[in-house]
């Protein structure tokens, strides 16, 4: 039977090589690595087939540059002596095609008499196994069959070609996680931000509280269907209103319990209400981690996620505006052709009283014009109006015993 490999997001593996090509080394070795993979490309596009041999042949022989390319960035700073090598193994920059698909370094020339086991590199370059290991052997068998390749028939070179494209493919998947948060702005950004002592912690303790022995840890939520008992006259946030929190809550009706999780799953816009202190800010940063954790690590296309601290927003920084500044992106409609967009808004009480009403509108606005935009807004229960027009959800209080564990955890 016939074997293949799959490419798991090809779009986002193509768009990668095109960034890693044109990314810039300062290593004179690497330096071409672009330059001959576009010539060899725009040879076989643009000519006929006869051309195709020594095409072919350049990119082969140039993956083991390619790959040296590869190595250099993601282990260059962190681990030198990988790259240049010590007293004993020749380091990356001496390795040959082979020793670089087997992830390891060698000893030098002059001690391969001697018993020295190869040294892993600090992380997997390539996926050397499997039909992927054929691929990148066929590879270095074509780099290593020079001159002989004008001798094929058409359908051998098309098929060589293939060989080789797949390779180039593939070693850009086989370091995806990597290269996304490297080259590509918008991963970059995320990468920065999760990688923030905070939010580690919440998601610490998140995970620690429903543990499996723990379930019940996991923030739930009530939505509330009878709006006009929750929402009576309250105009604005007051003390008053906090002190007849009991009679409000007694007169709900038609609610239902759900996890937080779960709501976020089922991918609809939504509002998140609680109590002072009921764990609001904790809840919309454990999901903005959440969210960004699998958009950076997931090999298909995850919404990407945005977090915006309401208190932010003034008559300067409207929330179109503070959406841009997040994703680097001067156009919310050519970001969202890319990635589906996840947008939390936290503490919307909070809002300065002057820039309330405006803040609100275009609120409603950006609901309005961007359906296709999953939008999550955390407001205190006091004093919030169902003016946006969005499902409700009240954190339910933990419990004296979740508060202690909670509290011990910290």
């Amino acid at each position: 039977g016939k074997s293949e490999v799959k490419l798991k997001n090809l779009e986002l593996t193509v768009k990668l090589l095109v960034a890693f090509l044109t990314y810039e080394v300062d290593e004179p070795t690497l330096l071409r690595v672009k330059q001959t993979f576009e010539s060899s490309f725009k040879k076989i596009i643009e000519s006929n087939i006869e051309d195709f041999p020594s095409a072919i042949e350049l990119l082969a022989t140039n993956f083991e540059s390619f790959i040296k390319k590869i190595a250099f960035i993601k282990y260059k700073n962190d681990y030198p002596e990988f790259w240049i090598g010590d007293e004993v193994y020749k380091g990356i920059t001496k390795s040959n095609f082979g020793e670089l698909l087997k992830s390891s370094l060698f000893p030098k020339d002059e001690l391969a008499n001697e018993t020295i086991s190869p040294k892993p590199y600090p992380s997997i370059l390539l996926d050397f196994k499997g039909i992927k290991q054929a691929i990148y052997d066929e590879t270095r068998k074509i780099r290593n069959n020079v001159h002989i390749a004008k001798d094929y028939s058409s359908i051998e070179l098309v098929t060589s070609l293939n060989v080789v494209l797949g390779a180039y493919l593939l070693a850009i998947e086989d370091n995806i996680d990597f290269l996304k948060s490297k080259l590509l702005d918008e991963y970059k950004e995320l990468s920065k931000k999760i990688n923030n002592a905070e939010l580690r912690r919440i998601d610490k303790q998140y995970i620690e509280l429903i543990g499996v022995e723990n379930v019940e840890f996991e923030s739930r939520v009530t939505e509330i269907s009878n709006y006009s008992q929750l929402l009576t006259s309250i105009e604005n946030l007051d003390i008053e209103a906090e002190r007849n929190d009991e009679a409000s809550e007694s007169d709900l009706s038609n609610t239902k319990t759900d996890t937080i999780v779960n709501v976020v799953k089922r991918n609809k816009s939504f509002a998140l209400i609680g109590k002072p202190g009921s764990g609001k800010t904790t809840t919309i940063k454990k999901i903005f981690y959440q969210l960004a954790t699998e958009f950076l690590e997931s090999t298909e296309e995850k919404v990407y996620p945005i977090l915006i601290d309401a208190n932010t927003y003034n008559f300067e920084n409207s929330f179109a505006k503070l959406i841009k500044n997040e994703i680097k992106s001067d156009s919310i409609e050519e970001f969202k052709v890319k990635h589906g967009l996840l947008i939390l808004i936290d503490g919307l009480n909070e809002l300065n009283e002057a820039y309330r009403a405006n803040a609100t509108a275009e609120i409603k606005y950006l609901l309005k014009n961007n359906e296709d935009v999953v939008f999550i807004i955390s407001s205190r229960k006091y004093g919030y109006k169902s003016i946006l027009n969005l499902p409700i959800f009240e954190l339910n209080e933990l419990t004296e015993y979740q508060i202690k564990e909670f509290v011990f955890k910290i």
